[in-house]
């Protein structure tokens, strides 16, 4: 990740805390009180966890040292806590670095766990990065190495998980500096491309499910009338759409609804001047805020791989890890609680009540009884449900679409747990031999 490595979205991988402030023991958000209490704060879990993760890279080292030790790479400022404890020299079980030289000299495979802390605080935005490389490595650099790292530490196993994420596209938004923002995202789209050519290198692509999305939104919009190739950072630049018809000055392709750029300045001289480029000019808001907040429209998620095609219509965000969690084998606690609990009769009943939402509710209750069905127990029972059993049938032979997929793929895992074969199998679908 690009952000400290206890912020909000690298730990909730590995923590649990009720604030999300909790970052380190530094008595201004956590401190003796909160401790008395029995809370741990958010870096101390990440260095007490048993087993060590196997890898972790990111910023985020003032969480890790006491206020008496100065910084590796900066000794004019030190760490933050205040527990006088040293949580890399104390408790970390594992190897410990803190720049791109050493990053590089780590043996891929090697079995120690990986501590990687790159910058003080957040990392820097890629675009300031870029002009001054200095010892920090890039996003996609860092992913290179886990991916690399990790196929040679696992081979032969059961493979692994890696979350990415290029925190530093939201830190660009919240400033309303649409530079540093899209700059973030490119060097993410760069990441996943390279990650698809590492695995597709080994040999591994077809075997590893990617899965790619956003935990928000941001007040972010991009318009106006312009021509192909237009500087997104600038104005309109189409005849007749690139002023606004109120003040009669130029219109700026990206706007925020909220933001610190309010009012916008709004004359010829300070228009004209403007450098689009820089890091330093903020996008306008419509609305004053010390910072641009998140947004409240859906956001995408796509995937790649094995049981990709669980990720398509409409789903809450919830749902995601549970879809992965199923493509990963690592959901049998889940399967079981469903079976002994009568699960299997109320799924039944949300996949075909007409009042239930067909994606939400229906199409989602027949892939989580297409996941149990493998199970002999799940079969027999759903085997035993003749109504459901032909209603299954109508959908795969009417091609209802999307609902045939999990329909189909319970019929053939009925047939394959040897309960009554309910349609020829020289009739399967395409689903049915893939799945084969």
């Amino acid at each position: 990740v690009t952000a400290r490595i206890t912020h909000a979205s690298p730990a909730a991988a590995y923590a649990h805390s009720p604030e999300r402030l909790w970052e380190g023991y530094d008595s201004v958000n956590f401190g003796a009180n909160e401790a008395a209490q029995g809370c741990t704060d958010i870096a101390r879990q990440l260095v007490s966890r048993s087993p060590p993760i196997d890898l972790l890279l990111g910023g985020g080292r003032k969480f890790f040292y006491p206020k008496t030790k100065a910084d590796d790479e900066n000794p004019s400022l030190n760490g933050v806590r205040t527990d006088n404890i040293s949580l890399i020299d104390d408790l970390w079980k594992g190897r410990y670095i803190w720049n791109k030289t050493e990053l590089k000299k780590i043996v891929l495979g090697s079995p120690e766990p990986l501590l990687g802390l790159f910058s003080y605080d957040h990392m820097r935005f890629e675009t300031d990065r870029i002009r001054n490389p200095k010892e920090e490595p890039s996003l996609s650099e860092m992913t290179s190495f886990a991916v690399e790292h990790l196929l040679m530490k696992t081979q032969d196993k059961y493979g692994f998980f890696l979350f990415v994420e290029g925190s530093r596209i939201d830190h660009g938004h919240h400033y309303t500096k649409a530079r540093y923002a899209l700059d973030e995202y490119v060097e993410f789209d760069n990441t996943i491309g390279e990650v698809k050519r590492i695995l597709k290198d080994k040999g591994v692509l077809d075997d590893t499910l990617l899965v790619v999305t956003a935990d928000h939104s941001h007040m972010f919009s991009f318009g106006a009338g312009s021509a192909r190739g237009s500087n997104i950072f600038g104005f309109a630049t189409l005849e007749n759409a690139n002023v606004s018809d109120i003040d009669k000055m130029p219109v700026n392709i990206i706007a925020y609804g909220n933001g610190p750029n309010f009012p916008a300045t709004r004359n010829r001289t300070y228009l004209d001047s403007i450098d689009f480029n820089s890091t330093e000019y903020r996008q306008p808001a419509a609305l004053p805020l010390i910072e641009e907040t998140h947004g409240g429209e859906d956001v995408a998620v796509f995937a790649h791989g094995p049981w990709s095609h669980l990720f398509t219509g409409t789903m809450e965000q919830h749902t995601i890890a549970h879809k992965m969690a199923y493509a990963a084998c690592w959901d049998d606690e889940i399967k079981t609680e469903i079976i002994k609990g009568n699960g299997i009769h109320v799924l039944i009943v949300c996949a075909f009540q007409l009042q239930f939402h067909v994606e939400t509710v229906q199409q989602s209750s027949l892939e989580i009884l297409q996941a149990v069905s493998f199970e002999t127990e799940a079969a027999s029972i759903i085997k035993e449900q003749e109504k459901f059993i032909q209603l299954l049938n109508d959908i795969v032979l009417a091609n209802v679409f999307p609902q045939r997929i999990p329909a189909d793929g319970i019929l053939f895992n009925l047939a394959e747990h040897q309960a009554t074969m309910i349609k020829d199998q020289t009739k399967a679908s395409w689903v049915h031999k893939r799945m084969l």
